[in-house]
């Protein structure tokens, strides 16, 4: 069986107060309850006066793995999934927000927070990234550097023979399937779709992105109209001394009311894809690294069979001894690029890839679900609005003690 997905009931906390929604726990035990937090974005400064913004993460996995506030910079984060995509080659490592120098956007901040608590959150749900040593040293509360280091030194020690045998233990059952025919072919084919899926992906981003800029715009020339209106309605009050009619303040209402609903531009829809639709263009970049990796291994691959295919030809062998080792290690890694096709087909494709879209679609549907209610009742306070509008040309009189002639009060009323 594949540990891919040991979930333990992970809760991903939500921004600012927002109900977070719980994984669905595969464990029997419903007490389970896992947490994950990255909060408390600080900018700090190095010795060479150089900013960077820290995080404070902390992680209760049942009391398995444990840390809490302990503090980490991307670049941490950063060196962590590097360590992981070294400690599991061609195994899909869930991906990392981009890296930007925007502290100071509040929207960006708070989507690289969302960002790096997926990330983690993704590393936990999958059990041997959760019990792996670069996992455990970045949770650390002492010796970080110090465990960085040795964790670094035993990837750096670690033999095709080391990993073969681990994923003989974490990826069985995709090990049991047959290898195709033409793995190259399969793979260059995998690197196409994923180049035109990302293609497709970044620009629905572009199309989202633009869409919640212009509803920004939208709210701000809103909040300006209603400003407006209140200071008119205040000048006209004054002039004359008049108490505004109810189809005025109806009006005024409106404009507060529909300013209110257009106010959380971070609850929108648009908002809602950037993120998923991000996030799916980052899950795209991570299996891109995968079919990398492959690549280079099968390179090597293609060198050595050709070494030992001049061995074949040649008559009289020099090194017997050189030989042999290089037959050896031809063998070794052509296993080896025998499991990691196996891996990417059957574990990053057929487990993470579906699981992945899977998600993407619950959660958009579930959004929307969500939203009817709401649209149902903005597009009812925009209809108010624009009937108030409308009304606005009867209720316009022109102040009869200003001597300039207009419509009378009586005939606009009427």
């Amino acid at each position: 069986r594949d540990t891919m997905a040991d979930n333990t009931g992970l809760v991903d906390e939500a921004i600012d107060g927002a109900q977070p929604v719980p994984p669905p726990r595969n464990r029997a035990d419903s007490n389970s309850h896992s947490v994950v937090k990255v909060t408390d974005p600080r900018l700090e400064s190095s010795s060479w006066g150089t900013k960077f913004m820290t995080y404070n993460v902390s992680v209760d996995l049942d009391g398995k793995v444990y840390a809490r506030n302990v503090r980490r910079r991307y670049r941490d984060f950063v060196w962590l999934r590097t360590s992981l995509a070294k400690l599991f080659p061609a195994v899909v490592i869930p991906p990392l927000p981009e890296k930007r120098m925007l502290f100071k956007n509040n929207r960006f901040n708070e989507l690289r927070i969302l960002g790096l608590r997926r990330f983690l959150y993704n590393v936990l749900s999958q059990d041997f990234l959760s019990k792996s040593g670069p996992l455990k040293a970045f949770l650390s509360p002492d010796n970080f550097e110090d465990e960085k280091k040795q964790e670094e030194a035993k990837i750096r020690s670690r033999k095709i023979s080391d990993i073969l045998t681990e994923y003989s233990s974490h990826f069985k059952s995709a090990l049991e399937f047959d290898l195709p025919k033409e793995p190259l072919e399969k793979m260059l084919m995998l690197k196409d779709f994923l180049v035109d899926s990302k293609r497709q992906l970044q620009a629905l981003v572009t199309s989202c992105s633009a869409i919640s800029d212009n509803f920004y715009h939208i709210n701000l020339q809103l909040m300006k109209m209603t400003k407006a209106f209140e200071e008119l309605q205040k000048g006209e009050d004054g002039l004359i001394g008049k108490v505004p009619s109810e189809k005025k303040l109806s009006m005024l209402k409106g404009f507060h009311t529909l300013t209110q609903a257009h106010n959380d531009n971070r609850g929108h829809w648009s908002d809602f894809l950037v993120d998923a639709v991000q996030s799916e263009v980052y899950n795209i970049q991570a299996m891109e690294e995968t079919v990398q990796t492959w690549m280079s291994y099968n390179n090597q691959l293609t060198k050595a069979s050709a070494k030992m295919k001049k061995y074949s030809n040649e008559r009289n062998v020099k090194d017997v001894a050189k030989m042999e080792a290089e037959m050896q290690e031809e063998k070794q890694l052509r296993e080896f690029v025998a499991a990691l096709t196996k891996i990417m087909l059957q574990h990053n494709l057929r487990l993470i890839w579906k699981s992945q879209s899977v998600k993407f679609t619950t959660d958009v549907n579930g959004f929307i679900e969500s939203q009817k209610g709401n649209a149902t009742e903005q597009m009812r306070q925009i209809y108010a609005v624009c009937k108030a509008i409308e009304d606005f040309d009867a209720q316009w009189v022109v102040p009869r003690e200003l001597g300039i002639d207009g419509p009378s009060e009586s005939k606009a009323t009427s």
